[in-house]
Protein backbone atom coordinates (compact mmCIF):
# COMPACT_ATOMS: atom_id res chain seq x y z
CA UNK A 1 0.00 0.00 0.00
CA UNK A 2 0.94 3.12 -1.05
CA UNK A 3 -0.21 6.70 0.70
CA UNK A 4 -1.61 9.34 -1.87
CA UNK A 5 1.77 11.32 -1.93
CA UNK A 6 3.60 8.44 -2.97
CA UNK A 7 1.30 6.66 -5.60
CA UNK A 8 0.52 10.10 -7.42
CA UNK A 9 4.00 10.06 -8.57
CA UNK A 10 4.00 6.85 -10.09
CA UNK A 11 0.56 5.00 -9.78
CA UNK A 12 1.57 2.10 -12.28
CA UNK A 13 5.20 1.63 -11.31
CA UNK A 14 4.33 -1.57 -9.46
CA UNK A 15 0.47 -2.36 -10.56
CA UNK A 16 0.41 -4.58 -7.18
CA UNK A 17 0.52 -1.40 -4.95
CA UNK A 18 -3.07 0.77 -4.61
CA UNK A 19 -3.80 3.31 -2.05
CA UNK A 20 -6.99 3.31 0.00
CA UNK A 21 -9.26 6.19 0.11
CA UNK A 22 -12.97 7.25 2.08
CA UNK A 23 -15.53 9.64 1.56
CA UNK A 24 -17.77 11.66 3.31
CA UNK A 25 -16.77 11.54 7.48
CA UNK A 26 -18.17 8.82 9.27
CA UNK A 27 -17.47 7.89 13.24
CA UNK A 28 -16.10 4.18 11.64
CA UNK A 29 -13.50 6.18 10.66
CA UNK A 30 -11.87 6.53 14.28
CA UNK A 31 -13.57 3.48 15.32
CA UNK A 32 -13.19 0.66 13.01
CA UNK A 33 -11.21 1.71 9.63
CA UNK A 34 -8.00 3.93 11.44
CA UNK A 35 -7.46 0.94 14.33
CA UNK A 36 -7.43 -1.35 11.67
CA UNK A 37 -4.70 0.20 9.46
CA UNK A 38 -2.71 1.23 11.87
CA UNK A 39 -2.38 -1.98 13.18
CA UNK A 40 -1.33 -2.99 9.57
CA UNK A 41 0.86 0.30 9.00
CA UNK A 42 -1.15 0.79 6.05
CA UNK A 43 -1.41 4.42 5.02
CA UNK A 44 -4.81 5.90 4.02
CA UNK A 45 -6.40 8.78 2.63
CA UNK A 46 -10.04 10.42 3.72
CA UNK A 47 -11.93 13.04 2.34
CA UNK A 48 -14.23 15.07 4.89
CA UNK A 49 -17.19 16.70 4.03
CA UNK A 50 -17.51 19.41 6.52
CA UNK A 51 -20.49 19.58 6.79
CA UNK A 52 -21.29 16.09 8.75
CA UNK A 53 -18.75 16.78 11.08
CA UNK A 54 -20.69 16.59 14.67
CA UNK A 55 -24.05 16.00 13.37
CA UNK A 56 -26.30 13.60 15.23
CA UNK A 57 -29.72 12.71 15.52
CA UNK A 58 -32.57 14.10 13.68
CA UNK A 59 -29.52 16.78 11.72
CA UNK A 60 -27.42 13.65 10.64
CA UNK A 61 -30.67 11.88 9.52
CA UNK A 62 -32.17 14.83 7.36
CA UNK A 63 -28.63 15.32 5.70
CA UNK A 64 -27.95 11.37 4.79
CA UNK A 65 -31.31 11.95 2.94
CA UNK A 66 -31.39 15.83 1.36
CA UNK A 67 -27.54 15.88 0.63
CA UNK A 68 -26.78 11.87 0.48
CA UNK A 69 -29.25 10.44 -1.07
CA UNK A 70 -29.12 7.77 1.90
CA UNK A 71 -32.35 6.42 3.71
CA UNK A 72 -30.73 4.34 6.74
CA UNK A 73 -29.28 6.13 9.92
CA UNK A 74 -25.71 7.13 9.52
CA UNK A 75 -23.08 8.08 12.34
CA UNK A 76 -21.07 10.88 11.89
CA UNK A 77 -17.44 11.48 12.87
CA UNK A 78 -17.06 14.17 15.37
CA UNK A 79 -14.42 16.84 15.55
CA UNK A 80 -12.49 15.61 18.21
CA UNK A 81 -12.09 12.15 16.26
CA UNK A 82 -11.57 13.84 13.14
CA UNK A 83 -8.48 15.67 14.84
CA UNK A 84 -7.20 12.35 16.29
CA UNK A 85 -7.00 11.24 12.56
CA UNK A 86 -5.74 13.71 11.04
CA UNK A 87 -3.09 13.78 13.45
CA UNK A 88 -1.59 9.92 12.26
CA UNK A 89 1.37 10.04 10.25
CA UNK A 90 -0.55 6.82 8.36
CA UNK A 91 -2.90 9.50 7.02
CA UNK A 92 -4.00 12.39 5.35
CA UNK A 93 -7.50 14.02 4.75
CA UNK A 94 -8.66 15.98 2.21
CA UNK A 95 -12.10 18.32 1.01
CA UNK A 96 -15.26 16.99 -0.31
CA UNK A 97 -17.49 20.23 -0.08
CA UNK A 98 -19.25 21.74 2.61
CA UNK A 99 -22.87 19.78 2.01
CA UNK A 100 -21.60 17.10 -0.18
CA UNK A 101 -22.91 18.74 -3.09
CA UNK A 102 -23.50 17.43 -6.37
CA UNK A 103 -21.03 19.81 -8.02
CA UNK A 104 -22.64 18.09 -11.83
CA UNK A 105 -25.46 19.97 -10.95
CA UNK A 106 -24.38 23.73 -10.46
CA UNK A 107 -24.34 25.83 -12.63
CA UNK A 108 -22.66 28.82 -11.01
CA UNK A 109 -18.89 29.05 -10.50
CA UNK A 110 -19.69 31.53 -7.15
CA UNK A 111 -21.86 28.49 -5.73
CA UNK A 112 -19.04 25.82 -6.10
CA UNK A 113 -16.33 27.78 -5.65
CA UNK A 114 -17.75 28.27 -1.95
CA UNK A 115 -18.77 24.46 -1.50
CA UNK A 116 -15.19 23.23 -2.35
CA UNK A 117 -13.13 26.47 -1.05
CA UNK A 118 -15.20 26.94 1.92
CA UNK A 119 -14.98 22.94 3.02
CA UNK A 120 -10.90 23.12 2.61
CA UNK A 121 -11.37 26.93 4.66
CA UNK A 122 -12.99 25.05 7.53
CA UNK A 123 -11.28 21.57 7.78
CA UNK A 124 -7.53 24.31 7.89
CA UNK A 125 -9.34 26.19 10.71
CA UNK A 126 -10.31 23.50 12.90
CA UNK A 127 -7.29 21.09 11.86
CA UNK A 128 -4.23 23.55 11.59
CA UNK A 129 -2.85 21.57 8.33
CA UNK A 130 -3.20 22.22 5.18
CA UNK A 131 -5.69 20.20 2.50
CA UNK A 132 -4.44 19.77 -1.26
CA UNK A 133 -6.54 16.76 -2.04
CA UNK A 134 -9.84 16.59 -3.33
CA UNK A 135 -12.84 14.20 -3.69
CA UNK A 136 -15.90 14.92 -5.92
CA UNK A 137 -19.20 13.85 -3.99
CA UNK A 138 -20.72 10.96 -5.96
CA UNK A 139 -18.10 11.49 -8.39
CA UNK A 140 -19.42 10.29 -11.45
CA UNK A 141 -18.98 11.88 -14.99
CA UNK A 142 -22.69 13.22 -14.04
CA UNK A 143 -21.35 14.83 -11.27
CA UNK A 144 -18.52 15.86 -12.57
CA UNK A 145 -18.78 19.13 -14.74
CA UNK A 146 -16.23 20.78 -16.49
CA UNK A 147 -16.97 24.17 -14.47
CA UNK A 148 -16.36 21.80 -11.44
CA UNK A 149 -13.35 20.83 -12.48
CA UNK A 150 -12.31 24.29 -13.81
CA UNK A 151 -12.92 25.46 -10.21
CA UNK A 152 -10.78 22.53 -8.22
CA UNK A 153 -8.08 24.16 -10.19
CA UNK A 154 -8.39 27.84 -9.36
CA UNK A 155 -8.66 26.66 -5.85
CA UNK A 156 -5.55 25.31 -5.73
CA UNK A 157 -6.31 21.44 -4.77
CA UNK A 158 -3.12 19.68 -5.99
CA UNK A 159 -5.20 16.58 -7.39
CA UNK A 160 -8.95 15.46 -7.47
CA UNK A 161 -10.79 11.88 -7.50
CA UNK A 162 -13.87 11.29 -9.14
CA UNK A 163 -15.45 7.64 -8.40
CA UNK A 164 -14.97 6.67 -12.33
CA UNK A 165 -12.95 3.45 -13.15
CA UNK A 166 -9.69 3.31 -15.32
CA UNK A 167 -6.21 3.44 -14.93
CA UNK A 168 -4.62 6.91 -14.38
CA UNK A 169 -0.70 8.02 -15.61
CA UNK A 170 1.18 10.60 -13.57
CA UNK A 171 2.90 11.63 -17.37
CA UNK A 172 -0.60 11.86 -19.11
CA UNK A 173 -3.75 11.74 -16.82
CA UNK A 174 -5.54 15.31 -15.68
CA UNK A 175 -4.13 15.20 -11.89
CA UNK A 176 -7.35 16.58 -11.14
CA UNK A 177 -9.76 14.15 -12.76
CA UNK A 178 -7.93 10.65 -11.23
CA UNK A 179 -10.34 7.68 -11.20
CA UNK A 180 -11.06 5.36 -8.57
CA UNK A 181 -12.63 2.10 -7.80
CA UNK A 182 -15.51 1.87 -4.94
CA UNK A 183 -15.30 -1.49 -3.10
CA UNK A 184 -18.42 -2.58 -1.16
CA UNK A 185 -17.59 -4.47 1.79
CA UNK A 186 -20.77 -6.59 1.74
CA UNK A 187 -19.53 -7.86 -2.07
CA UNK A 188 -17.81 -11.16 -2.38
CA UNK A 189 -13.89 -11.02 -2.35
CA UNK A 190 -13.98 -12.06 -6.26
CA UNK A 191 -15.45 -9.06 -7.03
CA UNK A 192 -13.02 -6.84 -5.58
CA UNK A 193 -10.56 -8.23 -7.13
CA UNK A 194 -12.01 -7.77 -10.36
CA UNK A 195 -12.46 -4.14 -10.04
CA UNK A 196 -9.00 -3.62 -8.60
CA UNK A 197 -7.52 -5.41 -11.77
CA UNK A 198 -9.47 -3.01 -13.67
CA UNK A 199 -12.56 -5.73 -14.64
CA UNK A 200 -14.71 -3.30 -15.00
CA UNK A 201 -12.86 -0.25 -16.52
CA UNK A 202 -14.36 -0.85 -19.99
CA UNK A 203 -17.70 -2.09 -19.10
CA UNK A 204 -17.88 0.99 -16.91
CA UNK A 205 -16.55 3.39 -20.04
CA UNK A 206 -19.19 1.67 -22.59
CA UNK A 207 -22.21 2.53 -19.88
CA UNK A 208 -24.07 5.42 -21.08
CA UNK A 209 -23.92 8.58 -18.88
CA UNK A 210 -26.37 10.91 -17.59
CA UNK A 211 -24.87 14.70 -18.39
Amino acid sequence: MLGLEDWLKDPLADRTQVTLTFDDGYASWNTAVAPLLAERSVPAAFFVCSGVVGLGGKEARDFARNRMGRSQQLSFISLRALSDLAGHHLFELGGHTLTHADLGQIGDRHTIHEEIAGDRAQLEDWLGTPVRWFSYPFGTPANVSPLARSVVEEVGMSAAFTMIPGWWEAKSGDQLLIGRDGLDPSAPFSVSRAWLRGGYDRLYALKPQRR
